[in-house]
């Protein structure tokens, strides 16, 4: 009896943190499409504005 629990609570984990995997991969992706949409560029792609933003913080 015990060893069924076992091995469907491992089940259940690996369901659970492959669903998460999969809303994340769909969440970044419609975000994505909805900036293209509006003409800006995802924050997540533009290294270059994250790069000066340390800079200038570091500066001060």
């Amino acid at each position: 009896m015990q060893g069924t629990w076992g091995k469907n609570r491992e089940h259940a984990f690996y369901f659970a943190a492959l669903v998460l995997v999969i809303s994340a991969i769909k969440m970044v992706f419609h975000v994505h499409f909805l900036l293209k949409q509006e003409g800006k560029e995802p924050f997540f792609f533009r290294h270059d504005s994250i790069k000066d933003k340390s800079m200038k913080s570091k500066g001060r």
